[in-house]
């Protein structure tokens, strides 16, 4: 390939120009011939702030048909392309071809190249992209749903994309397919669906929307976040008392913070847990933490997260100080309804049912670790932990996999699509986590 072909991937920087010469020109000669396409992008973009301008200004381009059958770009074509030089050409051809893809990032090449494959169309095999913003935020197996068109030796990203959210069990391309027929398009490949692809990209992008935020919102009604505080008054001495907790093994001592000191607190107590035969995989060396015990000259107070934790903590606290103390109250803040009752509403007729299947659902929890050895940063340790979990990954037992193991699931063929989908997602955490980090891909 030469250097000099402005189409190489070392001409990165001048095919960069060229674009932006050819937009505005396109821009121009588009006003030009239709007055009104400049107010009705416009409108497009305050719909959707998002996607509603490059989805219109695509829509009118290459889309769009007059009387004739003509697009603009065709009829600025069969003029002969007035105002363009040869490259120009060439690029505004490519961008003729220009269609909506599901892509599912392979790889990250460089700085500027990213390998994937388009869920819409695997005949087309594995796509060379460049995009030097993409590129410097992509982790491998996102899928996102956007516009692309071929460049001679590459492709070329268009606008903007839609990260399509994880739903669990449900892929990536079925999430895409479920949308599209609860919106009434076809869900055949050809070119009838292509097309209404172009056509509804916004309508998709609230669509997916709405399937996320309903999603988070079943997490959370799932989920037991709240966080309980019981009250309890010393009815012996406080050093007795003290005596009495710290004798239980499970029992630590934990760092008050200002705060707590502030209103009173002497010292701070931390209530470990039994690790349980289900607990998954955890941290080397971590203990799962109850809750806490903070300690007033004349109060206790019992905090824990999750209501089902309060309730176990305040048994085993009261069964090991007995008559020592005496429950006065009890508070509780559910920060998971906290948190869902930001989020906007969503109207239950546009999310397609089966894709509100099986919500994620979590446990909150939190564990202690020892710190960091000497001579190591805390984020080096921490690196050092996460990748320990990832070497333990393949004999570790999964629900999701009817309790097998990654290695054990490999060898079963029914379980080997369940068990791809969970290594995509792990990649993907890891990749997104070495992203936040700074670490290499």
């Amino acid at each position: 390939m030469c250097v000099f072909n402005p189409f190489s991937l070392t001409q990165y920087d001048v095919l960069l120009e060229q674009e932006g010469r050819l937009d505005k020109t396109t821009v121009n000669r588009l006003l030009a011939e239709d007055a009104t396409a400049a107010d009705a992008v416009a409108q497009a973009a305050r719909c959707n702030p998002g996607h509603g301008f490059h989805a219109a200004s695509v829509m009118r381009l290459f889309f769009q048909a007059a009387a004739d059958g003509s697009t603009f770009a065709e009829r600025w074509q069969r003029a002969g392309l007035p105002g363009l030089k040869n490259d120009e050409r060439v690029l505004l051809q490519a961008k003729m071809r220009m269609r909506v893809v599901l892509l599912e990032i392979r790889s990250v090449v460089d700085d500027r190249t990213i390998e994937a494959v388009d869920l819409l169309d695997p005949s087309a095999g594995v796509l060379q992209l460049v995009d030097r913003s993409v590129a410097s935020r992509a982790v491998r197996f996102a899928t996102i749903l956007t516009w692309a068109y071929p460049l001679p030796h590459f492709w070329r990203l268009s606008g903007t994309g839609i990260l399509v959210p994880d739903m669990g069990p449900i892929g990536a391309l079925e999430a895409v397919e479920e949308c599209v027929a609860h919106l009434g398009g076809p869900r055949v490949p050809g070119a009838p669906r292509a097309r209404w692809l172009a056509e509804n990209f916004v309508r998709l992008d609230e669509t997916l929307t709405a399937v996320a935020l309903e999603r988070r919102r079943l997490m959370f009604a799932s989920l037991d976040a709240q966080f309980g505080a019981a009250t309890y008054e010393l009815n012996k001495s406080f050093n007795e008392c003290r005596k009495a907790l710290t004798a239980d093994p499970a029992v630590a001592p934990d760092d008050a913070t200002p705060e707590e000191r502030a209103e009173g607190m002497k010292q701070a107590m931390v209530w470990f847990d039994d690790v349980a035969a289900d607990a998954g995989p955890t941290q080397p060396g971590a203990q799962r933490v109850r809750g806490r015990i903070l300690l007033g000259p004349k109060q206790w107070r019992v905090e824990a997260m999750g209501a089902a934790r309060l309730a176990g903590l305040r048994e085993s606290f009261e069964a090991r100080l007995g008559p020592r103390v005496r429950f006065v109250t009890e508070r509780r803040d559910d920060l998971g309804a906290r948190v869902a009752a930001a989020d906007p509403a969503v109207d239950p007729a546009a999310v397609p049912p089966r894709l509100l299947e099986q919500p994620m659902r979590l446990e909150m929890q939190s564990s202690r670790i020892p710190g960091p050895p000497p001579g190591i940063s805390l984020d080096e340790y921490s690196a050092q932990l996460r990748m320990q979990l990832t070497l333990e990954l393949p004999d570790t037992p999964i629900p999701a996999l009817d309790g097998r193991t990654p290695r054990e699931a490999a060898a079963i063929p029914s379980l080997r699509p369940k068990l791809l989908h969970i290594m995509k997602g792990h990649v993907r955490a890891l990749d997104e986590g070495n992203l936040r980090s700074g670490r290499a891909r």
